[in-house]
């Protein structure tokens, strides 16, 4: 009798220490929040990636990667942000207590967005031709339809390769199955031409979105490759203000993608003019050039507004050398927006 009471009573103690331990988990609104206090984004990163290793739960997983994926966008890590919105979108989960409504086709859509910014159009198409194309919401269907341009954009080499997804986004923008995408193809098309008809339409139908906001000025694009090196047709439309934009490389200065793979080895050695450097100094790119006149041009022009931009030569696997004007940014915070106050775009540079 004895025996089977201890027996009993160590049972229900196993039993109560495991409802203990599972009570104690963390949810993933209490990681997610957890995150954010761990002083900085990259540190919010880090912690993320080790707790989601823990979680069994689908959902809590699944809107963890998400969580997480916003913010490697927001620091412009495109790479790695469409990985982990794929991780998220290929949980078979919903949508954990605290964390926004989202469905697999926009987490699907997300990943497109990310490999395009990050000028990787192969990913994204690849993304584009999942089971995503079998929607039934107009919205998400209105949203490949925009991506599938911007894929085109995104490898495109000359001013030429515009002419056919300019066609069509010109097309779009009339369509009302399109509408909900509408700023967004207004805001390509002034991008890409310089034509004030888009930048007046946005103004006139969508005078209180983000991309109004940039057509005037008053915000910018993230610098993105997709952006950055997408050709146009030779006009200046960085922005509707008096000063040129010379951050953005015309046509002939495209460089390749920037998105460069793994087996691309890259070599970079500093020409002049030179500056101090750090081993963990950050840089910040303001442009990638094909002909080292032109990167020393736009140096010079970026050295006549009080900066002190030097060049990289970058010497990639294929032979290819590109030329990188970057700036030290020794601790200035304000350097990036200072940079873009003074006309020239720019992102943080990855050694």
């Amino acid at each position: 009798m004895k025996k089977a009471f201890s027996i009993f009573f160590l049972t229900i103690t196993v039993f109560f220490l495991n409802f203990q331990i599972f009570s104690q988990e963390k949810t993933a609104r209490q990681i997610a929040d957890e995150s954010i206090s761990k002083g900085s984004p990259e540190n919010a990163i880090n912690f993320l990636i080790q707790e989601i290793s823990k979680i069994e739960n689908p959902s809590s997983k699944r809107s963890l990667y998400a969580f997480l994926a916003s913010i490697q966008e927001s620091l412009s890590k495109y790479s790695d942000a469409s990985k982990t919105f794929a991780k998220a979108c290929a949980i078979g989960g919903g949508n954990a207590d605290g964390f926004p409504k989202k469905t697999n086709e926009e987490l699907v859509l997300d990943a497109v967005r990310c490999a395009l910014c990050a000028g990787d159009w192969e990913t994204a198409n690849s993304y584009l031709n999942s089971s995503v194309r079998n929607s039934k919401n107009p919205e998400i269907l209105a949203k490949i339809k925009l991506y599938e341009q911007w894929s085109v954009l995104c490898k495109a080499e000359t001013p030429e390769d515009l002419d056919e997804p300019i066609a069509m986004l010109d097309a779009y923008k009339n369509l009302d199955s399109m509408k909900s995408v509408k700023p967004s193809i207004l805001l390509t098309l002034w991008h890409l031409t310089g034509n004030a008809e888009y930048s007046s339409a946005l103004k006139k139908e969508f005078p209180s979105s983000i991309e109004t906001e940039i057509v005037n000025g008053k915000a910018s694009l993230l610098p993105s490759p997709f952006w950055y090196f997408t050709p146009r047709k030779n006009l200046q439309i960085a922005s509707e203000k008096t000063e040129t934009n010379e951050s953005l490389p015309s046509a002939e200065t495209k460089t390749e993608s920037a998105q460069i793979s793994k087996n691309d080895s890259l070599s970079k050695e500093k020409t002049v003019p030179q500056a101090e450097e750090t081993s963990d100094s950050v840089k910040l790119q303001l442009g990638l050039f094909r002909e080292k006149t032109n990167a020393q041009k736009f140096c010079d022009s970026v050295t006549q507004k009080g900066f002190k931009p030097f060049i990289i030569e970058e010497k990639r696997s294929s032979g290819i050398i590109y030329y990188a004007v970057l700036i030290e940014q020794n601790g200035d915070e304000e350097l990036s927006l200072k940079l873009k106050t003074a006309g020239f775009e720019n992102y943080r540079y990855s050694e």
